[in-house]
């Protein structure tokens, strides 16, 4: 049976089948592959969590380039435009993370994903991890890098050799606007509900042939 992901934006729901993702619905154009965002070394969860329901990042972009940058992740240091993003939201996003465990006979099993779901199909591309450290990755989801309004990286039945290993997820997640479209408002929210690890942040990030956007490297709290 596939995991249905379910991910809440703007008072509806956008389910995705986790595990079906691919490049299939992106243009032939776009299809060549965009990795995971910018090099972000691995980190492994603080003892902080970020605000929950307030924006990871809102950016204001205008001919492809930013001029407006607000948000909680934002990476210390990171320059906040003196111009504020505006009030008009024309792509909103939220991320959110699933799991459950279950041990028997000295080994977990997982069952963990990571998703994002916009108001609009943008450019989505990522992947999610299991992880115990920054250096020890358990398992690895597919990446996923599609023109939709939704995507998702996990899987189910992830086999650690441990009977309490102490796990987190990381999701590497990138958001553009189509081709084409070079100016208007891309805001991140956590999912209703959710609660993002202290080590997540977002940025600005540029990738070839598809102008400005956004990446963010996203966390849980250990489980």
């Amino acid at each position: 049976m596939r995991k249905r992901l379910s991910v809440k934006v703007m008072g509806t729901a956008t389910v995705v089948a986790a595990g079906t993702l691919g490049i299939a619905s992106a243009s032939p154009a776009a299809q060549h592959r965009l990795g995971n965002g910018p090099p972000a070394p691995a980190r492994a969860p603080i003892s902080s969590k970020l605000p929950a329901n307030q924006p990871l990042i809102v950016v204001q972009l205008r001919r492809g380039k930013a001029v407006g940058l607000s948000g909680t992740a934002l990476l210390p240091g990171a320059k906040r435009n003196k111009q504020k993003p505006s009030a008009v939201i024309s792509a909103l996003c939220s991320v959110n993370f699933t799991h459950t465990t279950a041990s028997s006979n000295g080994k977990t099993t997982a069952n963990w994903f990571g998703g994002i779901g916009c108001d609009q199909k943008m450019l989505l591309f990522g992947q999610a991890f299991l992880q115990q450290s920054a250096t020890t990755i358990d398992a690895t989801g597919p990446h996923y890098q599609e023109v939709d309004s939704s995507a998702a990286s996990g899987r189910n039945g992830s086999v650690i050799n441990a009977p309490n290993p102490s796990l987190y997820i990381r999701h590497e997640t990138n958001v553009y606007f189509s081709p084409g479209t070079d100016t208007g408002t891309i805001a991140v929210y956590p999912a209703k509900g959710q609660v993002l690890n202290g080590a997540s942040y977002c940025k600005v990030a540029q990738a070839s042939g598809h102008g400005t956007g956004v990446f963010c490297d996203l966390y849980t709290n250990r489980f």
